[in-house]
């Protein structure tokens, strides 16, 4: 019965009928025990610490029960069900309210570990008054994230999209330049920057901070990871303007000048929706993060890196398939689609979109006439 902005755990009162546990805390609200909520956030917060959870389909069980945005490690792509058995490492997951979508954080060797960290980035992102946290907060703590609902609000899901990208990276060192110690110091620094309190005057900096790890990320690729419609000036041109970036900006922010040549915007057109109402030219945290995180970086060429292939021919091939995915789009946004499709996206388009492409500067289908219509 409280309001949303109510910090998960109170004083040592009963609440609702939920005694308190061990450490003197409790659930509060109705909003906590919502099975669909804590579905879609990971939030396990309403079942005590330890609970197995019951035998029913359709149960998400890699939460970790007791916690919110923990959840078990992923072994081999799939989720490792949660037991009371289970001696594993604990992956962080923060729900970004403006996307609507679960992101990877970090992987921590206790669940004691994780959960600190995920409060941390909890409270960085929505400061202390609307965060929801494992532990309870002491005033002190309160005090310091108290302005950053109000200061680059997007900015902790940037950081944790750039770690998200370095992880799937540096699942193996053969995509990257660069020794193990660095990319530890990397993380340890993007980490440190995205859990920081925020303030006007120190914002700026933390954002250029920010900015310069991406530049860093982006510098150590190996070119063979790199979609070759990226390479050379392109690059250079992109790197040149992260160094001038100076603005979180917001999630409908694009890079590419125009929507015809925006790749994010052709690759998820949905019904009736084209696109119309993103920005492109962008020059924002927000636009650059997007090229990192999903068009810039081939996972063909990163996967086949690891098996001891060459890389550059598997980027090359999704590279030329992406371009003819292109061509579809680009039809069925002016109303051409092919015979027999239909103007919505098909589910491998989708899926494709997910591994990362990207092609400034592309060719424009030409409007047919008459006579070839006919």
């Amino acid at each position: 019965g409280r309001p949303r902005s109510t910090m998960a755990f109170v004083d040592r009162r009963p609440c609702n009928g939920v005694a308190k546990d061990a450490e003197g805390f409790a659930p509060i609200g109705e909003w906590i025990t919502a099975d669909q909520l804590g579905k879609k956030l990971g939030d396990r917060r309403y079942m005590q610490k330890g609970q197995p959870y019951p035998d029913s389909p359709g149960n998400s069980r890699a939460f970790v029960p007791g916690y919110i945005g923990l959840r078990t490690e992923m072994k081999d792509g799939a989720l490792v069900p949660w037991t009371p058995e289970y001696d594993g490492r604990y992956e962080v997951m923060l729900w970004d309210t403006a996307k609507a979508v679960q992101r990877f954080a970090a992987v921590r060797d206790t669940v004691e570990e994780a959960a600190t960290l995920y409060d941390c980035l909890s409270l960085a992102f929505h400061g202390s008054r609307f965060a929801n946290t494992n532990y309870e907060l002491d005033m002190v703590t309160r005090e310091r994230y108290s302005n950053n609902a109000r200061t680059g609000k997007g900015f902790v899901p940037i950081a944790v999209q750039l770690l998200k990208t370095e992880a799937a990276l540096l699942g193996g060192s053969e995509a990257v330049h660069g020794t193990l110690k660095e990319w530890e110091d990397w993380r340890e620094s993007v980490t440190s920057v995205a859990t920081s309190p925020r303030t006007e005057e120190n914002f700026p900096g933390m954002l250029k901070q920010l900015m310069q790890a991406m530049i860093w990320l982006v510098r150590n690729l190996k070119e063979q990871v790199i979609y070759p419609s990226w390479r050379g000036e392109n690059l250079q041109k992109l790197l040149q303007a992260m160094e001038k970036c100076d603005s979180v900006g917001s999630k409908t922010d694009h890079y590419y000048p125009t929507q015809l040549e925006c790749r994010s915007c052709l690759l998820n057109l949905k019904g009736e929706s084209k696109g119309e109402k993103n920005g492109h030219s962008m020059r924002t945290a927000e636009a650059f993060i997007r090229v990192v995180d999903s068009e810039l970086i081939s996972l063909d060429a990163v996967h086949d890196l690891r098996q001891g292939g060459e890389g550059d021919d598997k980027a090359m091939a999704e590279d030329l398939k992406l371009k003819d995915i292109e061509m579809e789009c680009l039809l069925r946004l002016q109303g051409q689609a092919p015979s027999g499709q239909s103007k919505k996206p098909t589910r491998g388009i989708g899926c494709t979109a997910r591994l990362g492409w990207a092609r400034p500067g592309s060719v424009q289908p030409k409007a047919q006439t008459e006579g070839e219509k006919a």
